[in-house]
């Protein structure tokens, strides 16, 4: 029940927040739903004679990434209220926003796609200016929550790491990482759904070598999970060597798309480059976050993080031997006590214990 109730927002601002989430949710997905009716799936997933994508092809991918990018909001969102994490809550601001500029970016994308399947309907215009007009409004709803959820988060986290200045920095690189890593994912996800389904062909090896890479993508932002969490070395240095790697190759991408505008790629262009410039940004941003932890190996973090996402557990309580019992080892008052040095707090002494060691004192 305790793992449970980690999930349930405890304050005003996160049941808030969770809320709007979920309202959106619903919201957004009831509108892409009926322009998807109104698409006339079955036409929409028109191809041509030689099994290439067509405009009319991209609509329900458009939806489909759209939908997913609100379905993945609402989990990082029930994650980041679990796991207390500020720098997650900002992420998903930042992404709130993107979620806007690509709901204005696929205003155009879609009407093409309604006239290439000679759908003519009057509604559509305006269901696709209310999605990002409505998430655009959410979005400043999530930025006047942000501040009363950062100063509760910025509480607890202090509670349980303490005041020690170092710690909390090196604990603000690991949020920073674990947040990119989470984001890392589903844009690799949304750029490679548009590759395989819009870009290449039946028969083009790339596009075999794209969906193996899914999988296997997934596979290493988790090994460097366990590499940061674990403060291993090798693995964190094989970790960054890897994100090297993606980082050339959505620069080779975005070098293509631009190379070869009216190609292969002129139905998805605008919305390719967008999402692999992200992912460029994102993996630099995770490659940089982990060279941050990186350093910070040794430091003292990895004792702190239990077994459960990012929670920290509390310190065990240590109890103070009573008046009575340092009498029997021989010792007179507080300042006798070779125990108290730095080891214990003196609130973990009760006001009698206190008043009596004053007197002994005296």
């Amino acid at each position: 029940m305790s793992f449970m109730r980690r999930y349930v927002p405890q304050s005003a601002a996160t049941r808030a927040y969770a809320i709007v989430t979920v309202f959106q949710v619903v919201a957004v997905c009831s509108l892409e739903a009926v322009m998807l009716v109104k698409g006339s799936l079955l036409r929409s997933l028109g191809v041509s004679r030689d099994g290439a994508p067509t405009e009319q092809s991209t609509l329900p991918v458009y939806l489909g990434i759209f939908l997913l990018a609100n379905l993945f909001q609402l989990v990082l969102t029930i994650d980041a209220i679990a796991n207390k994490n500020t720098i997650e809550i900002i992420g998903l601001d930042i992404f709130q926003l993107m979620l806007v500029a690509y709901g204005v970016i696929q205003i155009q994308e879609i009407q093409a796609a309604f006239t290439a399947a000679g759908i003519n309907d009057p509604s559509v215009p305006v269901l696709l200016d209310l999605i990002p007009i409505f998430m655009a409004v959410v979005f400043v709803v999530f930025m006047a929550l942000t501040w009363p959820i950062f100063k509760e988060f910025g509480w607890q986290i202090f509670k349980h790491l303490g005041a020690d200045r170092r710690i909390k920095r090196c604990y603000f690189a690991y949020q920073i990482f674990v947040s990119c890593l989470k984001f890392d994912y589903f844009i690799l996800l949304a750029f490679s759904l548009q590759l395989v389904l819009l870009v290449l062909s039946q028969d083009d090896i790339e596009r075999y070598l794209t969906l193996a890479a899914v999988p296997i993508t997934g596979l290493i932002l988790i090994f460097g999970f366990f590499a940061i969490r674990r403060e291993s070395k090798p693995m964190a240095v094989a970790f960054m060597v890897l994100m090297i790697i993606a980082i050339g190759y959505f620069s080779y991408k975005i070098f293509r798309i631009f190379q070869n505008p009216d190609g292969d790629y002129h139905l998805v262009q605008k919305s390719l480059v967008g999402f692999a410039g992200i992912a460029l940004l994102f993996s630099v941003a995770t490659l940089v976050a982990s060279i941050r932890c990186f350093r910070n190996f040794g430091v003292g973090l990895k004792p702190h993080l239990s077994n459960s996402g990012t929670r920290i557990p509390r310190a065990p309580r240590r109890h103070v031997r009573t008046e009575s019992k340092a009498d029997e080892a021989g010792y007179g008052g507080v300042s006798q006590l070779p125990s108290l040095g730095r080891n214990y707090s003196a609130y973990e002494l009760s006001q009698n214990d206190l008043s009596k060691h004053r007197m002994s004192i005296d």
